[in-house]
């Protein structure tokens, strides 16, 4: 029986607040006027370890001065309307809460309170939208995906899926000719996927060992983009620091972990085998540190053969704006790991050499727009605060200082020097890899930007110009985490997804062996 889905019956309740924001104006910092809870433009403490749901500044405002009034659940409250209400806050922007907040709204009795500064009244909005997604979600049953028809503003399409049972597929890199790929396991493997028959290899043997606990493991995975010539492949995995012997551990955050980091190697794969292994990089035994999360990490080629990655804070969030660490930046190397030539940073006394951008949390979303060649990036925020941003040499992205996330050490929302991003989430969609789309197949698609959600279980559609989002669009909700989207040399889209069958899709996706891969093939309306 065709299954035939329209995008906005497939919407959850709180699809609508989760809606990717434009960035606040520059104006919005904690410094430039009262400090938002005090803290302003103070350097956080670098030992404060607060777990991820701490009361902030904004939780606390609400509950001080909003909760008598509006309530703090989905039912209105003693006096007005609750705030967290999905459909209030999908029709009102960011800064029109911020400044009802500020200003008041005086024909409906609601005093101004003009001693809150604009960055906490944009962060009580940020705590508006991230709550609300948490009491507005439904218990919705994951579909089985093969055969879906989903009819999207510009497009009809259905999912094919053409592999089932993976390990959490991370990664995916197309062969000569398009008829196979590698896909990771995070669990520690690389299959082949044989397009042809829908069949996937036996691992590859002889692949280096990957500490696997929640996050870590094996992750992205590319070509050279001369492979016909020199086969290079190249993969990322976390690896514990030398000497230790890890622990038994679980899998579900939060985790007891040893210190561990990334490893970047290239190798060939000759009959079956990992050869020739070679390291891109590795950190050094100090900078290794105990979170299983935030490892980055996404590769991208560009014309010139830089081979850009990413790397996340792993939790240490003012490492993020040290130049002298890899960690929360993006890098730009040569094919061999060496520092690209024209790197902003190159001379500069005890920076690292490698580094494009700096500012960031966890980047797992890079690809370059085919209309300019600009780069975009997409990272996860704190609580909330999910970012997409353009990426410009030497630029410094925040992370550390502001957020329009709720972290509680960080109170600004914009800071001299640093880039806004292009658009954040509230709540999370939790933002995997991304990709612009050239081919044909879905002509009205062409050059726009795709996203992928994995907190979110989304994928989603930017029609993008000159650098910013004129129009987006949610193709793909409560499917399942969709971790990555990649063109394919046939001109299809392709999507790995983790999807449980018959999972409440609010309760959590922890089957490893749910991993599909999944073709989007257009269908004519």
């Amino acid at each position: 029986m065709k299954k035939t889905i329209l995008v906005a019956a497939l919407l959850s309740a709180a699809a609508g607040i989760a809606l990717a924001q434009p960035a606040p104006p520059a104006g919005g910092r904690g410094g430039a006027g009262a400090p938002a809870g005090g803290r302003g433009t103070q350097t956080p403490n670098p030992n404060i370890r607060l777990p991820p749901f701490a009361p902030s500044t904004a939780q606390t405002t609400y509950s001080e001065q909003c909760a008598g009034c509006h309530g703090a659940t989905l039912a209105n409250g003693p006096k007005a309307r609750s705030l967290f209400n999905a459909a209030y806050l999908a029709n009102r922007s960011d800064d029109e809460i911020a400044a009802a907040i500020q200003k008041g709204w005086p024909a409906a009795g609601m005093p101004a309170f003009p001693q809150i500064n604009d960055a906490l009244a944009h962060q009580i909005s940020y705590y508006l939208r991230i709550t609300a997604g948490r009491l507005n979600a439904q218990r919705i049953t994951m579909p089985d995906p093969n055969g879906m028809v989903i009819k999207s503003t510009d497009q009809t399409f259905k999912l094919e899926v053409l592999a089932a049972g993976l390990d959490v597929p991370w990664g995916m890199a197309f062969l000569p000719g398009g008829k196979k790929a590698l896909v990771t396991e995070r669990a520690g493997r690389i299959r082949v996927l044989d397009l042809a028959t829908n069949t996937l290899s036996d691992p590859i043997k002889g692949t280096p060992v990957p500490f696997v606990r929640q996050d870590g493991g094996y992750l992205d995975i590319a070509l050279h983009p001369n492979y016909a010539k020199n086969g290079w492949v190249y993969f990322a995995y976390t690896d514990v620091q030398p000497g230790v012997t890890p622990a038994p551990g679980s899998n579900r955050a939060p985790v007891a972990a040893p210190p561990t980091m990334t490893v970047i190697v290239r190798g060939h794969i000759r009959d079956g085998q990992w050869v020739d292994n070679q390291e891109i990089f590795r950190d050094a035994p100090e900078h290794y540190t105990q979170p299983s999360d935030h490892y980055g990490l996404r590769f991208l080629f560009d014309k010139q053969n830089n081979f850009y990655w990413t790397l996340g804070d792993r939790h240490y969030f003012y490492d993020a704006q040290n130049l002298s660490v890899p960690q929360g930046k993006v890098h730009r190397v040569t094919d061999t790991g060496k520092p690209a030539p024209g790197n902003p940073f190159i001379g500069r006394p005890g920076a690292d050499q490698t580094i494009w951008s700096y500012g960031h949390r966890n980047p797992e979303g890079l690809a370059f727009n085919p209309v300019d060649g600009h780069l975009w990036e997409t990272e996860h925020g704190p609580t909330g605060g999910d970012e997409v941003n353009v990426i410009q040499k030497g630029h410094n992205y925040g992370w550390g200082v502001m957020s329009n996330g709720i972290e509680p050490a960080i109170s600004e929302i914009a800071h001299e020097g640093m880039e806004k991003p292009k658009a954040y989430f509230n709540p999370s969609i939790g933002p995997g890899g991304i990709t612009f789309y050239s081919g044909s197949r879905y002509p009205k698609w062409k050059n726009n930007l795709f996203i992928t959600g994995m907190v979110g279980q989304k994928l989603i559609r930017m029609a993008v110009k000159k650098d910013e989002i004129q129009f987006q669009e949610t193709l793909l909700d409560q499917i399942g985490r969709v971790r990555d989207v990649i063109q394919g040399p046939d001109g299809y889209l392709y999507i790995l997804l983790q999807n449980p069958t018959g999972t409440p899709a609010s309760s959590g996706i922890a089957a490893g062996d749910a991993g599909m891969v999944v073709r989007l093939v257009p269908v004519k309306n």
